[in-house]
């Protein structure tokens, strides 16, 4: 080869290797789907929190979230927004009643801070919860949220009053609160418990309103009703303090469905409402030995028609202290500020609890949008790889004033005997919520709750999404990575709201480095908010909506945790499975 040809080789090699090189070295980074913005909540010296419970409108909405001195929710498996004493279908079964191991039961009871300090608190009227909107944190004796409105200006939700005078045992008044052009309206129960002489006192909380072309307000939420029994208060507020005792009878009271008639314009600041009650339940035979509930949680109107979605009792399932509910609406009429629950239905396909070959334990609707689509769940009576698990479901309002056919599209998905449930549902159909993280498939039954991570469902699409892949995205190299823009790492664990602008409010954790990230250690609780980018969704030609998948950026955490305990030696089935969610990270990491 002479010098010429070498020379034109070594050059053809050398600038197809630059070729290669160029190639390689592209950029192959993306932005995440959804960017992470932490909320700036203020301290508190309660132990647990902050967690997120309602926003409102815009792509800067205001937001309301909980502090909670004690962990009583890992004991009943509960998402920690969802501690409401009025509300028992959260607390249809305590974690003995859910077949999980009496060990497991016993450590979420017994440790600090835990189930069993709550317990106590009860008996000295101790606050356990602090509520926070935006930068400002109230006692429970000003109010807890529920629900927030467009903005911060507007909500509703509930507060305890703690006067001895006002009842014979230790268990605080609860008023209904509603919060609208800058002033407080205290919504009442319509009854006060007497039994035997004694004062119990009355019990009330608002959850969610609509308002109404004329300006007035209707508030939904629930009271007690005049069958209450003096042995509920004392078995609730001086009964035992055994780990499956008589805390099952808290808050004492009976509660029923309840809407208040607010007019913002000339009922004047601080009015005392009283709130007018659902006249029966759906199925339900008067028991005075039962301690029942039912209660409005969100409203809908459609062709100048008026409902109210929520949920009420049945005694199908089964009788004595703890019936079931089960998810109905209402069809109202107003004559002036006089409500008429005109009629009480279910949804078409949502068996009742007890019938059907005693399918369903208990349902509840949970949320409805402009729509007509209405968000509900149900927990199963029946076991499935070994656990009796939570679904999801949705329906929607036809043209001609019917519900369609409920769906449960997450039923067996994506494995058999999957949880999922959904919290809130926007005007684009899009569902937010919580379900089994996807790497944790373990027997519940004689076993331990599984962990969690928060849930994205498009009904349009009719697909599901793990909200922590709309976090991540592809570094330089084209490899994945979740670091969020502010240095830390994030574990999206509740969803609890979603706006019509697609933000989506969270509980997260947050992690220092990858390796705590990946280990699920040293975690500190944060309520976040997930913002989407401008390609996140997809839109057709007639103006639906759905995900765009293909941003989308899966980093499967196959985490290896360590459950075991040699807390009294081996206890359970082999070595105890703990739920460190519980007993370690959902604690808030003080500074």
């Amino acid at each position: 080869m002479n010098f010429k040809k070498a020379f034109v080789l070594t050059a053809g090699f050398m600038a197809a290797g630059s070729a290669v090189y160029a190639a390689d070295s592209e950029d192959k980074s993306t932005t995440p789907m959804y960017s992470i913005e932490v909320v700036d909540v203020p301290e508190s010296s309660f132990k647990f929190g902050p967690f997120a419970v309602s926003m409102g409108e815009g792509e800067n909405p205001d937001v309301a979230g909980l502090y909670e001195q004690f962990d009583f929710f890992s004991f009943f498996n509960l998402p920690p927004h969802q501690v409401d004493l009025g509300q028992k279908m959260y607390r249809h079964q305590s974690c003995y009643g859910m077949r999980v191991s009496s060990s497991f039961c016993d450590s979420l009871w017994d440790e600090d801070k835990m189930a069993s300090n709550w317990r106590y608190s009860l008996y000295r009227g101790v606050s356990n919860l602090k509520s926070f909107h935006n930068q400002t944190i109230a006692d429970d004796e000003e109010i807890i949220y529920a629900k927030l409105g467009e903005d911060g200006s507007e909500g509703v939700g509930y507060r305890y009053d703690y006067d001895a005078s006002l009842s014979h045992y230790s268990n605080p008044t609860s008023y209904g609160i509603a919060k609208f052009n800058n002033k407080t309206f205290i919504l009442k129960s319509p009854t006060i418990d007497k039994s035997e002489g004694l004062t119990l006192g009355s019990y009330a909380s608002a959850l969610n309103f609509i308002k109404l072309d004329d300006g007035r307000i209707l508030v939904g939420g629930y009271s007690n009703f005049a069958n209450a029994r003096e042995n509920f208060f004392y078995r609730c507020y001086s009964g035992n303090d055994n780990s499956d005792g008589d805390y099952h009878f808290c808050p004492g009271h009976k509660m029923q469905a309840t809407i208040w008639v607010v007019d913002p314009e000339k009922d004047p600041d601080g009015a005392e409402i009283i709130g007018q009650q659902a006249k029966g339940y759906i199925d339900y035979d008067s028991d005075p030995d039962a301690l029942v509930s039912a209660a409005v949680n969100s409203f809908h109107q459609k062709d100048g028609v008026l409902y109210a979605m929520g949920y009420s009792v049945t005694n199908d399932w089964s009788g004595g202290v703890n019936p079931s509910n089960t998810a109905v609406y209402w069809k109202l009429s107003l004559d002036g500020d006089t409500v008429s629950y005109d009629s009480v239905s279910e949804y078409p396909g949502l068996s009742r609890p007890g019938n059907n070959d005693n399918w369903n334990e208990y349902t509840w609707t949970a949320d409805v949008n402009a729509r007509g689509y209405v968000l509900a769940n149900r927990k199963l009576a029946k076991a499935k790889s070994s656990n009796y698990a939570m679904n999801l479901a949705y329906t929607y309002l036809k043209d001609d004033g019917s519900f369609a056919s409920i769906s449960i599209p997450m039923y067996n998905v994506p494995f058999d005997g999957a949880n999922s449930e959904g919290a809130a549902i926007n005007d684009n159909n899009f569902i937010v919520g919580w379900a089994d993280r996807r790497d944790d498939r373990r027997a519940v039954v004689g076993g331990s709750f599984r962990d969690t991570e928060a849930l994205f469902y498009d009904i349009n699409a009719d697909k599901y999404h793990y909200i922590n892949d709309f976090t991540c995205h592809k570094d330089s190299e084209g490899n994945t990575d979740c670091q969020a823009k502010d240095g830390y790492y994030y574990h999206i664990q509740w969803a609890v709201d979603i706006n019509n602008s697609n933000i989506i409010y969270a509980t997260a954790f947050q992690y220092a480095t990858r390796s705590d990230w990946e280990n699920s250690v040293n975690a500190s609780v944060k309520t976040v908010l997930l913002k989407p980018a401008d390609d996140a969704f997809l839109t057709d030609e007639t103006g639906v909506m759905t995900v765009n998948e293909s941003r989308k950026v899966t980093y499967d955490r196959h985490i290896s945790k360590n459950y075991s305990t040699k807390r009294g030696g081996s206890i359970g089935f082999g070595s105890i499975l703990l739920m460190a969610l519980a007993s370690v990270l959902i604690r808030r990491r003080r500074v």
